[in-house]
């Protein structure tokens, strides 16, 4: 096997410290070891080199997220609270059995109370609006 020769490299010196520093500063010029901003394209990637302990956490921004991509899947429990609902968002029909809805005499909703009391306590209590009152027997 033949020998390679590499001018001014120094094997007794550190790594980083081999190469005299005009051959450094070459190399550095034509095979730079830092990447600018934007260097890196989506050509220069190899498929599947971008994987997920790669992505730093916040790095994907909502405008990065296609259309209907988050899937019931991808949302943890309890992570969808009162505050994260639109208005109207959950309706009867969504809610499912159970759910009572009141209407007024003109078949609008309207909000309604449902209160289970004693007897005792019926008999000292103002009624209030739109609340009905289950009296249990004691």
């Amino acid at each position: 096997m033949s020998k390679i020769l590499v001018p001014n490299l120094d094997m007794d010196k550190p790594p980083g410290q081999r190469f005299a520093p005009q051959v450094r500063e070459e190399i550095a010029e034509v095979a730079p070891s830092t990447v600018n901003d934007g260097e890196i394209t989506t050509n220069k990637l190899d498929d599947r080199a971008v994987t997920s302990p790669k992505i730093a956490l916040g790095a994907v921004q909502s405008e990065s997220i296609g259309a209907k991509q988050v899937k019931t899947a991808n949302i943890d429990d309890q992570a969808v609270g009162t505050d994260q609902l639109d208005d109207e968002a959950v309706t009867p029909d969504k809610a499912g059995p159970g759910v009572m809805t009141v209407f007024d005499s003109s078949g609008n909703p309207i909000q309604a109370a449902t209160i289970v009391v004693t007897d005792q306590e019926w008999s000292s209590l103002t009624p209030a609006p739109n609340t009905f009152y289950e009296v249990l027997d004691t």
